[in-house]
């Protein structure tokens, strides 16, 4: 079954789920280039079903969405979620346009659609979030005052929680990816999301924040983040009181990932080292290592960047992971590991984090 506006039986209309899934498409429609999949709505509108099931399900759910979000006047929110192809609508989105009066037959059904979706971006980008009943977004100095609050309130989870969206690249992360950090892979990202909404709810209760309903986590992540497309991206003014309380240091934002990209893609032709993700950053000694590193090959799986583009890049490890130490280290070349950029990423992706011998031996299991 695809989206009709035949299929909207009022099924999902006034539960959590939909409620959920709404703001799901908005928080997508609010982004530049993020999108929405069946999977993702249904896992945020808690549908369990499996097989022709899910389908009818999901679609039902959408097609209820967009009816009203047309009989409101504004663009449908269905056009967010791609299909199986991922560069098409969902199956049953040229059908409910046209049975909603928005599509003629003369009309291409993927130009439709894509027009439909600037339309959506522009409107949604265009109108203030909704959930702060004092501003639209809260300052730094809010988040600083909340922090103050709930540094009693929060758990060794819930901190390392905040230090590990800080340390991925652009402050994004997803479910999936914050469960597999805290070691559980079950049911998907589901543990990521109840340990994420736990989290988000202690901020939007110090902030005034409108959770609809109080008792769906699903929307509490709006008081800390903002939605990507398929995961969370950490507010900038909560990044900012981080670094100023303490809670989290500056040469570990994950922001600083896509400065070495720019700085390693104007760099063709000479040897760059680059360093992230470290507290201190000792130029004598990265320059040392480097004289003295026999290639740039890393040491956990032995890919040599030089080699295959032609460009010696490398990252650099502490094997004394900085961030996880009180106080000041001495370091040595011997605590200094060439490591590539994936490798690199893999090692932090838990805490504690990996060893490099540790990483190099589930490498060449996997090899084996």
């Amino acid at each position: 079954m695809s989206e009709s506006s035949e299929n909207v039986d009022g099924r999902y209309r006034g539960t959590d789920g939909f409620e959920a899934a709404r703001n799901q498409l908005i928080d997508a429609a609010r982004t530049e280039d993020g999108f929405v999949t069946y999977p993702e709505v249904a896992e945020t509108a808690d549908i369990r079903a499996t097989g022709e099931a899910f389908v009818e399900a999901v679609s039902t759910l959408l097609g209820e969405i967009s009816t009203d979000e047309h009989a409101a006047g504004r663009p449908l929110l269905s056009a967010i979620v791609k299909g199986e192809k991922k560069t098409e609508p969902g199956k049953g989105f040229a059908k409910l346009a046209k049975e909603l009066g928005r599509r003629k037959d003369s009309d291409d059904k993927l130009v439709f659609w894509l027009k439909e979706v600037s339309a959506l971006r522009a409107y949604w980008q265009d109108q203030p979030e909704a959930g702060f009943n004092n501003h639209n977004v809260p300052r730094c100095r809010d988040y600083i005052t909340a922090l103050a609050t709930l540094e009693e309130k929060l758990n060794e989870k819930q901190r390392r929680t905040l230090e590990f969206q800080f340390m991925q690249p652009g402050r994004a992360m997803t479910s999936t990816e914050l469960a597999e950090f805290h070691g559980d892979r079950t049911d998907v990202g589901k543990p990521g999301n109840l340990v994420y909404g736990r989290l988000a709810s202690l901020f939007a209760h110090e902030l005034e924040f409108d959770t609809w309903p109080e008792s769906h986590n699903s929307h509490w992540y709006r008081a800390i983040s903002t939605w990507n497309g398929t995961g969370w991206t950490m507010r900038p003014q909560l990044a900012e009181a981080l670094i100023d309380c303490g809670m989290v240091d500056r040469e570990l934002d994950g922001l600083l990932l896509e400065e070495h990209v720019a700085e390693f893609s104007t760099t063709e032709g000479r040897r760059v080292l680059v360093q992230h993700l470290v507290r201190e950053r000792d130029s004598s000694l990265a320059r040392r290592k480097r004289e003295s590193a026999e290639s740039f090959a890393c040491e956990v799986c032995g890919f040599d960047a030089e080699a295959f583009y032609g460009v010696a890049y490398c990252e650099v490890h502490h094997k004394k992971v900085l961030g996880e130490a009180e106080g000041e280290q001495e370091i040595s070349l011997d605590d200094l590991a060439i490591v590539c950029a994936n490798c690199h990423r893999q090692i932090h992706r838990q805490y504690p984090a990996l060893t490099v011998e540790e990483l190099k031996s589930q490498v060449e299991q996997r090899r084996a």
